[in-house]
């Protein structure tokens, strides 16, 4: 079973290019890919299954989402939420923001 979760930005005034997200995710060693198809812009991550899908318009980030599989760790979400956090992105889930 997974587990959903939601990332946006949390000023819609500032925009963030979806290479500073990939080379965020990249530099907190999670291994990015972006594979991108008619439903979005899908990061895949080495070693993991689940995949984040970002909504993606002329080259910046406007929101994204989640579903991690129950077979991936604790480790893939704690240093996504580190990582959205540090581009001054909320994430969260069904019951509130993720700290």
């Amino acid at each position: 079973m997974g587990y959903e979760i939601y990332i946006s930005p949390q000023d819609n005034k500032n925009s963030t290019s979806l290479d500073s997200v990939v080379n965020a995710l990249n530099a907190a060693g999670l291994s990015a890919t972006v594979r991108p198809d008619n439903f979005g812009h899908w990061v895949t991550f080495s070693g993991f299954e689940s995949a984040l899908n970002l909504e993606v318009k002329d080259g910046v980030v406007s929101g994204g989402g989640m579903k991690l599989s129950g077979t991936d760790g604790p480790l893939l979400l704690d240093k996504i939420v580190e990582t959205f956090h540090g581009l001054n992105w909320s994430i969260g889930d069904d019951e509130g923001e993720l700290e």
